[in-house]
């Protein structure tokens, strides 16, 4: 069972690290696809990690990376099973266009290899997921992950924060963080999370680490 508690902080980053976070990415100019525009943190890591562990009891970096986006990520886990039992995701908002983004996170996880669910899409590796995550054809709800709730999706939240019919988020129930730079938000990596409904483009970093609390 998982018991990492989600949590997220405000004004973690001061605006020159996140400013200099941005132009160290926008200097790469090479990335792993058109799609996610995922990099290195390379040596934005040791920028930001004094903030960081100033707020979360993290231990030893188990990897990440720099991703920007305009297509709203489909629910998943980034969790690795070498990992163990403790182990956490930090995503940093660093800046976006247009209406603003949240980061949803269900109370429901999959303790197995990286996944993406494709919900009402065909299996497209690299186009609509991370090539580094296998996809699963449908809903979570439709596979064996943990803590479903038997229920159908609470509306209010459905309505305001998802973008997919009701029914794909059967058996979910979760909390949506804003994605405002500066912040910085932790969930237990084998946590099922995507991005809310939202247009325009957002660029953040998403760091792992073991978790020592």
């Amino acid at each position: 069972m998982s018991q990492i508690p989600d949590y997220q902080f405000f004004d973690v980053l001061p605006k020159e690290v996140v400013d200099k976070c941005i132009s160290y990415y926008d200097s790469i100019g090479s990335y792993r696809s058109q799609t996610m525009q995922k990099a290195s943190p390379g040596e934005s890591l040791e920028w930001v990690m004094p903030f960081l562990k100033e707020h979360f009891p993290i231990g030893k970096f188990l990897g990440g990376n720099y991703y920007k986006h305009s297509i709203a990520y489909l629910p998943h886990t980034d969790h690795q099973p070498e990992w163990g039992a403790s182990s956490v995701n930090i995503v940093l908002p660093l800046w976006y266009t247009g209406t603003p983004a949240s980061l949803v996170v269900f109370d429901q996880w999959w303790d197995g290899d990286p996944v993406t669910w494709t919900m009402i899409h065909k299996p497209r590796p690299g186009v609509i997921s991370s090539s580094t995550n296998g996809q699963l054809q449908g809903l979570p709800g439709n596979y064996e992950i943990h803590n479903k709730t038997g229920e159908e999706m609470e509306h209010h939240f459905w309505a305001q924060h998802l973008q997919y019919p009701k029914e794909c988020y059967k058996d979910l129930s979760g909390d949506a963080f804003p994605f405002t730079p500066g912040s910085a938000i932790m969930f237990d990596n084998t946590k099922i999370h995507c991005t809310s409904k939202f247009i325009g483009t957002k660029l953040g970093l998403s760091l792992r680490f073991t978790y020592e609390g």
